[in-house]
């Protein structure tokens, strides 16, 4: 029998690519991260900058591995925006200035011997919390990541589902409401416009203006631009009514949503994680109460919604997952 192969100085490096920071981390087979960096992302300075941020933080992890005597079997990038996955170009990531069809994995791959992959960072978050996250028993589950926009990964038997092109899973532009306020990519009532970080910051304001009395108005010193869902959530701590509402709202209108997706791709459970998501069962209890008067019994009582485990580290722990999972399969 051959000697069985010792994969405890086997390494992934995770990277997530954010518009403010990169993350990158060393991560072992079990998922536990063993040395991570973070640099700044610099987007102002152009693509050209950020891929040399990613190509210096991967290699000090490469560096990181050999001192330990391990072996790197590769890297992801987990990037936001849009990936065409048959030339591993991303089309457009609007939150980065000038990212228009970046030969990104090339770039990255430069001098390295390790293979590079890459992936949208919603995914790769996805894939972390189906393979370490609350998602472990789960063949099949969504996670929302629910921050400045609203991003998504669908995991459809053990696999991140990318469709035809890389483009599956962005449930932040199902449709809420035809007559409601405009998304960031033109359209009118998209999930993102009215339940992402940037939706509740524009409907407390518009709440605020119409003349409704808060607690907010003092917590942002009556300068409307503060508002923020951490301020809104503090609010809703001391009960204040109007946060109450704006916060109901939002798990109400995120439950819809849940309903369209559990609807078309019966998952065995969806997951609820970002930034926003720090208001816990303020966001949740809602979503959850929402989806069980919409949905059809036999999905409710069979789908679970509940909130991510990995938090912010989701993303590049994911990312290094599918690196186990795409090069130990070759």
């Amino acid at each position: 029998m051959p000697a069985k192969k010792d994969t405890s100085k086997m390494y992934a490096i995770g990277i997530d690519l954010g518009g403010q920071s990169i993350k990158g981390a060393l991560v072992n087979n079990k998922g536990k991260i063993v040395d991570d960096i973070v640099v700044p992302t610099e987007g102002e300075k152009g693509p050209k900058h950020v891929i040399s941020q990613i190509r210096i933080l991967t290699q000090k992890l490469a560096d990181s591995a050999a001192r330990k005597k391990g072996h790197v079997l590769g890297a992801c990038v987990a990037t936001p925006g849009l990936i065409d996955m048959k030339k591993w170009i991303v089309r457009i990531a609007p939150n980065l200035p000038g990212w228009v069809d970046i030969p990104l994995l090339k770039e990255c791959q430069k001098g390295f011997k390790f293979p590079f992959l890459l992936e949208n960072d919603a995914n790769a978050a996805a894939y972390g919390e189906k393979w370490i996250g609350t998602g472990k028993k789960s063949d099949t589950m969504i996670v929302l990541t629910i921050g400045t926009g609203i991003g998504g990964g669908l995991i459809l038997n053990g696999k991140v589902w990318h469709g035809a092109d890389g483009a599956g899973g962005e449930p932040g532009h199902i449709n809420y409401d035809p007559n409601g306020l405009v998304c960031g990519c033109g359209n009118p009532g998209c999930l993102e416009a009215h339940a992402s970080a940037l939706g509740i910051n524009r409907r407390t304001r518009m709440a605020i203006e119409s003349g409704e009395k808060t607690l907010i108005t003092k917590l942002i010193k009556n300068d409307l631009d503060n508002i923020s869902p951490e301020i809104v959530y503090q609010a809703a701590l001391k009960k204040d009514k109007l946060a109450l509402r704006i916060l109901d709202e939002t798990g109400r209108i995120i439950g819809i949503g849940i309903m369209t997706l559990v609807n078309l791709l019966n998952p065995e459970m969806v997951a609820l994680g970002g930034g926003v998501m720090k208001a816990g069962d303020f966001i949740l209890k809602p979503a959850q109460d929402e989806f069980r008067k919409r949905g059809f019994k036999f999905l409710i009582d069979r789908t679970e919604i509940v909130m991510a485990k990995l938090g912010n580290e989701a993303g590049r722990i994911g990312a290094a997952g599918i690196v186990f999972s795409e090069i130990n399969a070759k």
